[in-house]
């Protein structure tokens, strides 16, 4: 078992992906929940916490070429 807030990179402390310098890109309709306020909960309230962009499938396939 690791210590809390440990990950296995030689024992430093991990970091969110959005603060280690990499993009963040959350996909609305690639996500899922049990109920219809934690789709809501991950969308509006945490997604805009870490995610430089919050899309669909069809806008990021669009973004992408």
């Amino acid at each position: 078992m690791l210590p809390a807030g440990r990950g296995l990179a030689g024992g430093r402390p991990r970091r969110p992906p959005c603060r280690g310098g990499h993009s963040v890109t959350l996909v609305k309709d690639a996500t899922g929940a049990f109920v219809h306020e934690g789709m809501h909960a991950a969308h509006a309230i945490n997604g805009p916490t870490f995610a430089h962009a919050i899309l669909t499938t069809e806008e990021l396939l669009a973004q992408l070429g």
